[in-house]
């Protein structure tokens, strides 16, 4: 979808940055972009004819496919006469969202995105912003806030060797209601989630519409990812890499004083028995007290540490294997 929009944003753009041809060509181009492209859809696509805001205005919006999409009433991306290479994508409040053939009515108290291209890199994204408000389904609380940030940034030393781009992200996921996880199709925890933090994620390429191919994941690297639920907080940090296979290599560090909490929750969700609940309080102490050699600090006061490394395929907590690595690609 990043690429598609980033190709609509070269057409307006070009546009715009010249003022050769019309809207209503570019109007024209892009609906045939679009017949090739069977994840968007429209029912009509239309110039703005607004002398302040260049652009398109599409109508009966739809993306996504067999496995669900989002469907809006409108959607309308533009660009500001004197800033060509900067695409606001305008939105309504209400979508529905479509998953496992379930239509899911969402309104969104202030929904908005923009992406800056930089001409000089080839159209790559240097900067995305996005975020929804509040969000709801009929008139059931869903989401506090979402907002997220990405911004291009140069790849530093401590990047895979194969890394060509690199991304700061900045993200606020608040107040994630257990009825939204229900409505998902998710497990139901007891209380409202946030996910809140920064990390910079490593491409092997650079996106844009000049690329030959969709960039794939080389790692990720936060220095404070934290997730609270109820009063329960955890926090991660560390740097992983794909190895040869694309699976996860590298060591992440979760720091929590709240391990009691988090192992309750697992229990009323059902993902562990209670005797096992008991034993892994303890058990957690002791994995988080054995001798891993790492470079992540010491817990400090009431927190434990638990070492999770990503080595030869395989996933090990506090040095004991757990199962296989995750696959980043």
């Amino acid at each position: 979808m990043l690429k598609g929009l980033a190709g609509i944003a070269l057409l307006i753009g070009a546009g715009a940055a010249t003022w050769i041809g019309t809207e209503g060509h570019v109007a024209g181009r892009l609906r045939a972009a679009m017949q090739d492209a069977p994840d968007l859809r429209a029912e009509t696509v239309a110039p703005l004819r607004d002398p302040r805001a260049w652009g398109m205005r599409i109508e009966g919006a739809e993306w996504g496919g067999p496995a669900g999409g989002i469907a809006l009433d409108w959607a309308q991306v533009s660009v500001a006469p004197l800033d060509p290479f900067r695409v606001v994508l305008g939105l309504p409040g209400d979508a529905t969202l479509t998953l496992a053939g379930r239509d899911i009515p969402l309104r969104m108290e202030a929904p908005a995105a923009s992406v800056d291209f930089a001409p000089l890199r080839r159209m790559a994204p240097a900067r995305i912003v996005a975020g929804t408000g509040a969000i709801t389904s009929n008139d059931l609380p869903m989401l506090g806030d979402a907002q997220v940030s990405a911004e291009l940034v140069q790849v530093d030393i401590a990047a895979p060797l194969n890394t060509l781009a690199a991304y700061d992200v900045d993200l606020a996921i608040e107040g994630l209601q257990p009825a939204a996880l229900a409505t998902l199709g998710a497990l139901v925890p007891e209380d409202a989630l946030d996910l809140v933090g920064t990390a910079q994620v490593w491409l092997d390429g650079t996106p844009g519409p000049l690329a030959q191919a969709a960039p794939r994941l080389t790692g990720l690297r936060t220095e404070g990812l934290a997730l609270r639920m109820g009063q329960a907080e955890a926090r991660l940090l560390g740097q992983v890499a794909a190895d040869a296979q694309g699976r996860a290599a590298g060591q992440l560090a979760v720091y929590t004083a709240d391990a009691d909490a988090f192992l309750d929750q697992a229990a009323a969700l059902g993902l562990i028995e209670g005797p096992a609940r008991l034993l892994l309080g303890a058990g957690l102490r002791n994995i988080a007290s054995g001798d891993v050699q790492t470079e992540f600090p010491e817990a400090q006061g009431d927190e434990i540490r638990l070492i999770l490394g990503f080595e030869d395929g395989r996933t090990t907590i506090g040095g004991m294997p757990v199962g296989p690595a995750p696959i980043l690609r």
